[in-house]
């Protein structure tokens, strides 16, 4: 999937997307969402919004609905990276009334979860799981190994969170059957931060939540630069490899590794 926006990064250009170079408007709106996703991917928030926003108008004027609601999740992608949370949740919840009523159910579970996540950040834990629940019922009408991953790791904040052990432990378990080559490597490397953030702040011991196994997994997939890449400071890459020596690191330290998993001051400020 990645490698498919970069290719359209690389050959798709403004001038190109036009009515007369492509005739067929839902094409032309479905590569308008595409090259907002890859700009996006690329980092270019603003642009990537531009984009997103100029397909929803199309769409909306040539009541192409489900280009509509691609656009509108695409913004709220951006939103939520943006931390404009009560504005992401907006177009989250309006992609999403579109695409249930276009029957698109992978679509919905995927929404649900992103929705999941936003009240995670914002501190709406009662909200999160309320979403977070909404998605796994969908699971029954499909089979996305891929999305499952996705959703259990929204499921393991929110068990952290709660201080749920029973349930952090059998979402372990099932994460540790699901692990692929196929996971993105970011996700793999913050699914480390989390389950050390749930050692340090509710004692889960390494070996109920697996970790032994999933950083042996992580090791041999990404090198020590992906590593340091999503943790930010050099000096934290030994917490990854070894957790139990947390105690020698700063509160600071402690808080900044924390918070690339949890964005929430409610969860930052009760540890």
């Amino acid at each position: 999937m990645l490698g498919r926006y970069i290719d359209a990064l690389h050959r798709i250009k403004d001038e190109e997307l036009s009515p007369q170079k492509i005739s067929d408007f839902r094409l032309l709106i479905e590569w308008y969402n595409l090259y907002a996703s890859a700009i996006y991917i690329n980092g270019d928030l603003i642009s990537a919004k531009k984009k997103y926003k100029f397909a929803q108008k199309l769409s909306k004027n040539l009541g192409y609905f489900e280009g509509f609601a691609t656009a509108l999740w695409g913004i709220g992608d951006i939103l939520s990276v943006q931390r404009k949370y009560s504005r992401s949740i907006k177009y989250y919840l309006d992609a999403l009334f579109t695409f249930d009523a276009l029957g698109r159910i992978s679509h919905c579970l995927t929404i649900n979860r992103n929705i999941a996540e936003v009240y995670i950040d914002f501190g709406r834990y009662s909200e999160a799981r309320q979403y977070a629940d909404r998605a796994n019922d969908l699971f029954a009408s499909i089979d996305q190994r891929y999305n499952e991953f996705y959703l259990l790791f929204t499921k393991l904040k929110l068990s952290i969170i709660e201080s749920n052990i029973k349930e952090f432990s059998e979402i372990c378990k099932k994460l540790r059957c699901l692990i692929t080559d196929c996971i993105a490597t970011t996700l793999l490397i913050q699914l480390l931060v989390l389950l050390v953030v749930a050692y340090i702040d509710r004692g889960y011991s390494t070996k109920t939540s697996k970790y032994y196994d999933f950083l042996s997994f992580a090791t041999k997939q990404v090198d020590k630069n992906n590593i340091l890449t999503t943790i930010g400071k050099p000096e934290l890459y030994e917490l990854i490899l070894h957790p139990d020596l947390y105690h020698n690191y700063s509160n600071s330290l402690i808080q900044h590794f924390r918070s690339i998993v949890f964005h929430s001051d409610d969860y930052l400020n009760l540890n």
